[in-house]
């Protein structure tokens, strides 16, 4: 026996030791809760809840995801482990409760006893103990005798029949010795193996949950407004708005998905699938800065720690980790795995640790994903690879690296799914707001709020989309408590910028006056140090910048402390104000951290900005910008380039308030340094327009960029592009928007530029065409076509009205349209002049009542018009009807869609067989069902439509 490979006789002597207690131990524990329950409840779930105050938050934390399951399950307590045992015995059997002495001191009590045997199997689940054959004997007699002790104190304490006691006894000591003098087959290896696994497990579970838990508390906690509030932190739950989330813009257009199945509640974000159903192994959730994407994750983990069950499928995990990447460095999977748990990692064995980490299933919750260096993604891309098959991941990553970090992730053959945060939702802005501001000012009133939502919302034209925004919107709240009527004056971001930045720079002057006991005539000296101190803060945050680092080093840190003892200010506030960092008062910045961060990514851009301002302003006209920068050849990576297009922005906006000329003189090499920084698109051309208040010379040079053809995002539909139109008359013009356009009060000021000009115009109004049910478009299209002849339309997508649809114009050669049957009868009558139409895409609102008799057919006369037509949520009940209603309409279809329909495998066959026998044919089918349809199912509905023509089938889970 001794002699099988990599077996030792130690081992076996131990195996048999933990197979005694695991097995054994378990069924006195299990013999003994069968005798103090008083079994009178259905279940032990409805037992545990009929305790006093015993409620859902308790039974979480009592019990871990897999203990929760079995409970919820119903298996017998026969089946449970010696820890989910112990804890019923503590809750359900009368005995002293847990927290009670009598359970940890050694007494001749069955609470000590019962815990003694939960003590030996924590043994068990550290490193294996190699046990001699007389070591084994021993241990093996001392649980025997512990196990005795343990029935008849049981038998005393729950008044058991001495008979029904002896049987136990007897039983339990029969057992012991056959497993002691038993030889031990290779099959008990692997039984043993798999125990020692299990235990070590639930060690972990236990240990790394609780060490988890324990660091929620800083995580969850957040800065409001550091600028302005140094040093206030609050739980995550007092200000977390929940932001609108939506798929990935790829997915919408390519799968054409309406609002509604392209948005994702907070809530499911655990749970949501790629739309034909398949499980991501990693989601990523995408943002611009300043859209709250670490807010999100700190609000999730608030969750796991306090109230679980309102985030979906989070309770199917045996531990929630997190990972803040910005600051992190690992150079191995070992290493990784280690500094998610350091505490409880220090207590394995570094092989055995990784082993059983790997072995949970476990969600790891990543911040900021794509600040890891080269060496540490890699080692994460073989963390991902190595973890258990139902184990998950949900990292943010900035919007611009997004793809391409999906794209090596994938490259691994893991799933994949990509979201994007939209911002706070409009309704959900005064909500934001009276959480922001009740932090910093608790008599706050519904009359402040409303107040304050006017100022945000006279500001839209000027702030557009920057007003979903978390950070703007509470740089506003907070600014425009101390100072309305200057942030009333505000009409960019970068304005509102320097108001708080000018609030805050006040506040310190004071504070610094303050403690120096100095009079307001020290006033212009104190403010004076602070702008030599700011000048060498801006100056290393334009460094870091672009270095890609976002903090201050211990060399940084060195030179700003230097910095402040010359001015005589004080270097401990002075981090603290700035950085919202605080040092130990004694030792001042030796005892910081190797790096500081800065507050927000903001904070950075914008100091890096204004740095560069100050040094324009008295720099000679042959000075370049980039010197200040110091970009080398080749460029910086994206993420870096993107932070660096950000603090342009800033950087031209402060020049049209504070050095216009400047400004003037050196248009044309912001131009060209922009777009070395990969500024491309019409929309974020304008973006610098309009933070320079259109300035002459700088619009000019833009122009010459964007050329004639313009394709602009609706963040970007502005008053400063209706000026744009008038005077630059584009030869071609697309406008789109995936929300309300009511949204945006410039966009009739757009169409209206429009008429006194010969642009051709394409204009997309995608919510109006997907899901709305009450707002039409017919007042867009009217504006044009009430215009000047000269404006052709040429793409129109939307939702109009009957009477509306008579005064489409004959240039349409791309038409989509939101319809109902009662308009059917217009659309025939205008399509004849429709001359130059190529397309025609109807999103078909029928509903299933309407009998096919009364729906009109396409009067399309057999010009190869490019139809494609949308049906939606069809039963089983409706399929005939739907083929009936395809069948009328016309007889061939470039593309038929179905969607958020029920069908399975056989509703679909009788869908497909409907249309072949009414003579339908088509090119292409997208089948959206929300009914699991199997790879062989899909091959079987496949197989059917090719007998209609069709050489193109997609099927969408929904």
């Amino acid at each position: 026996m001794g002699s099988m490979p990599g077996v030792r006789l130690q081992d076996h002597h131990h195996l048999k030791y933990t197979v005694s207690l695991t097995r054994v131990g378990q069924q006195v524990y299990s013999s003994v809760f069968s005798w103090g329950s008083t079994g009178t409840h259905a279940s032990i779930k409805d037992a545990l809840y009929s305790l006093p105050n015993y409620n859902s938050a308790k039974f979480r934390k009592d019990f871990n995801g897999a203990q929760r399951e079995k409970i919820n399950q119903g298996d017998p307590v026969a089946t449970f482990d010696i820890s989910l045992t112990y804890k019923l015995l503590q809750l359900l059997c009368g005995l002293k409760e847990a927290g009670d002495p009598a359970w940890l001191t050694p007494a001749d009590t069955l609470e000590y006893f019962l815990y003694n045997i939960k003590s030996l199997r924590n043994e068990v689940a550290h490193d294996t103990l190699h046990l001699t054959a007389e070591e084994m004997l021993n241990k093996m007699e001392i649980l025997k005798d512990l196990f005795v002790k343990t029935i008849r104190k049981a038998g005393e304490v729950f008044s058991v029949l001495p008979a029904q006691v002896n049987t136990l006894e007897k039983s339990i000591t029969t057992q012991l010795d056959a497993i002691r003098d038993s030889p031990v087959p290779l099959s008990t290896v692997d039984e043993y193996n798999k125990e020692v696994l299990t235990s070590r497990k639930l060690r972990l579970m236990e240990e790394g949950g609780y060490e988890s838990t324990q660091m929620y508390d800083n995580v969850c906690e957040l800065s409001v407004a550091p600028w302005l509030v140094s040093g206030q932190r609050v739980n995550v739950e007092a200000v977390f708005t929940p932001p609108t989330l939506r798929r990935e813009q790829t997915q919408i257009r390519q799968r054409q998905l309406s609002l509604e199945e392209s948005h994702v509640a907070f809530t499911d974000i655990l749970q949501v699938t790629e739309c034909d159903g398949t499980e991501p192994h990693v989601t990523l959730v995408s943002a611009l800065s300043g859209m709250g994407k670490s807010t999100l994750l700190k609000f999730l983990l608030n969750k796991v720690k306090t109230n679980g069950n309102t985030i979906s499928n989070v309770d199917g995990f045996d531990l929630v980790l997190f990972l803040e990447c910005r600051h992190s460095t690992f150079a191995s999977v070992e290493d990784m795995a280690a500094f998610l748990l350091p505490r409880t990692a220090a207590a394995f064995h570094s092989p055995e640790f990784q082993k059983t980490l790997f072995a949970l299933d476990f969600l790891l919750v990543v911040d900021d994903v794509d600040e890891l260096d080269q060496t540490s993604f890699s080692v994460f891309l073989d963390f991902i690879r190595k973890v258990s098959p139902a184990s998950r991941f949900l990292a943010t990553v900035s919007r611009e690296k997004a793809n391409a970090l999906k794209q090596k992730i994938l490259s691994i053959h893991k799933n994949v799914l990509l979201l994007e945060i939209e911002g706070i939702p409009e309704d959900q802005i005064p909500v934001m707001l009276q959480r922001t501001l009740s932090c910093v000012s608790p008599s706050v009133q519904p009359e402040d709020i409303n107040q304050l939502h006017d100022l945000i919302r006279s500001k839209r034209p000027f702030l557009q989309e920057h007003l979903k925004s978390p950070e703007i919107l509470s740089l506003i709240a907070l600014s425009w408590t101390l100072a309305k009527e200057q942030i009333n004056a505000s009409v960019t971001v970068t304005e509102v910028i320097m108001h708080v930045e000018n609030l805050f720079k006040y506040k310190v002057v004071h504070k610094l006056m303050g403690s120096s006991g100095a009079g307001l005539c020290a006033q212009h000296a104190i403010s004076s140090k602070l702008q030599t101190y700011l000048v060498a803060l801006s100056g290393m945050a334009l460094q870091s910048l672009v270095k890609g680092k976002y903090v201050l080093d211990a060399e940084d840190l060195e030179k700003l402390t230097e910095k402040c003892r010359s001015l005589e200010l004080p270097d401990n506030y002075m981090m603290s104000a700035f950085f919202n960092h605080s040092t130990d008062s004694d030792g001042g910045l030796c005892l910081t951290p190797r790096v500081v961060p800065f507050p927000r990514i903001l904070t950075l851009l914008y100091y890096a900005a204004w740095y560069a301002v100050q040094r324009l302003r008295v720099a000679p006209p042959s000075t370049r910008i980039r010197q200040f920068l110091k970009l080398q050849t080749p460029l910086p990576n994206e993420s870096q380039m993107n932070n660096l297009r950000i603090m342009m922005k800033y950087l031209v906006g402060m020049l049209i308030v504070l050095a216009p000329k400047e400004l003037h003189s050196r248009a044309r090499e912001v131009v060209d340094l922009l777009k070395e920084l990969g500024v491309k698109t019409t929309s974020q051309w304008l973006e610098y327009v309009e933070e320079a208040k259109e300035e002459q010379k700088l619009t000019q040079e833009i122009m010459k960029e964007i050329g004639d053809e313009w394709e602009v995002e609706e963040y970007a539909i502005s008053l400063t592009l209706a000026n744009l139109i008038r005077h630059r008359k584009p030869k071609r013009l697309v406008l789109t928007t995936l929300h309300n356009p009511a949204n945006y009060c410039h966009l009739q000021e757009v169409l209206k530029s429009c008429g006194c000009t010969e642009t051709t115009l394409s204009l997309h109004l995608y919510q109006h065409f997907w899901s709305e049910k009450n707002d039409v478009s017919d007042r867009f299209l009217e504006t044009i076509t009430t215009a000047s002849p000269q404006c052709k339309l040429e793409h129109f997508a939307g939702r109009l009205t009957g009477p509306a649809l008579l005064t489409l114009p004959s240039s349409l050669q791309r038409l989509a349209l939101h319809i109902t049957p009662s308009s059917l009868g217009a659309l025939n009558e205008v399509l004849p002049s429709l001359t130059s139409l190529q397309m025609l895409y109807l999103n078909l609102d029928v509903p299933t009542s309407t009998p096919p008799s009364t729906v009109p057919p396409l009067n399309l006369q057999g010009r190869p018009i490019v139809l494609s037509v949308d049906l939606w949520r069809i039963t089983e009940d409706s399929v005939q009807w739907c083929s009936d209603i395809a069948r009328i309409l016309t007889k061939h279809y470039t593309r038929l869609v179905l969607r958020r329909s029920e069908l399975n495998k056989e509703g679909c066959s009788r869908w497909v067989e409907g249309l072949r026998l009414g003579g339908v044919t088509v090119d292409a089918i997208v089948l959206g069902s929300t009914r699991v349809l199997t790879p062989q199912d899909r091959e079987h509905i496949h197989n059917l439509t090719i007998e209609i023509g069709c050489k193109d089938l997609k099927v969408m889970k929904v």
